[in-house]
């Protein structure tokens, strides 16, 4: 039987497939001053201005901003007119995971944060992660390969900037990285995505699940280690 885990941020990949699916990276994401959106588990607040949307989901992946995904969907919701607002953007989520085979994956929200004590924003299996994760790299690299810098900087339209780091604090590390995604809840503990390109032709994608909010990058080490170790010797 495969397990089927709490997902934590690792959400968000699926949720920046959806947006992107639904409209163009050059979309302006406007920001209100009274953003209600600022999470208190993000360690960046918003800046009120007009942002580009490829450049807010870059942040909301390398920051796992919280409230930045949240106010994505909100505004694309408005955009698209969704009756059901962003409860239908969840459902976009759900339905593009049935069109991937992605049967053992299911959400909640769109940004993977636990909805009470016992019930995760999002679940999934490993396998279910690594194959979207492949996925979503193939279809948007310009979007997931900023996840693979330890840092970005955004700017937006109104001329402001914004410095993240990468919740990965390993990137810098990892040998022919792609891409990667951290999550950690307290339902879900410590989960980490990475994906490598061995050669033109071979991607390797390492999905952990349940570890714990340190052991996950040590953990992925040791598969990226065991995995480029095999490779250099086939």
């Amino acid at each position: 039987e495969i397990a089927q885990l709490p997902l934590a941020s690792l959400t968000k990949i699926m949720s920046t497939i959806v947006a992107l699916d639904l409209t163009s990276e050059n979309t302006i994401i406007d920001i209100p001053s009274n953003n209600k959106f600022n999470n208190a588990n993000d360690k960046y607040s918003l800046v009120p201005g007009k942002w580009r949307l490829g450049d807010l989901l870059k942040l909301t992946l390398v920051a796992s901003s919280n409230g930045g995904i949240n106010i994505i969907s909100d505004k694309i919701s408005s955009l698209q007119e969704f009756l059901g607002g962003e409860r239908h953007f969840v459902e976009l989520m759900n339905k593009k995971a049935r069109v991937l085979g992605l049967n053992q994956t299911y959400f909640l929200n769109e940004s993977g944060l636990d909805i009470n004590d016992g019930l995760a924003g999002a679940y999934g299996s490993p396998l279910d992660t690594a194959i979207l994760f492949d996925y979503a790299i193939k279809n948007y690299p310009n979007i997931f390969g900023a996840t693979k810098y330890s840092s970005i900087i955004i700017n937006s339209i109104d001329g402001d900037s914004l410095s993240v780091l990468n919740t990965n604090t390993t990137v810098s590390q990892i040998k022919d990285l792609v891409a990667s995604k951290t999550g950690f809840t307290e339902l879900a503990n410590g989960n980490l995505a990475i994906a490598l390109d061995i050669n033109q032709k071979s991607r390797i994608i390492i999905v952990v699940l349940g570890s714990t909010q340190g052991d996950r990058f040590l953990d992925t080490e040791m598969l990226a280690k065991a995995t480029l170790a095999y490779y250099s010797v086939i």
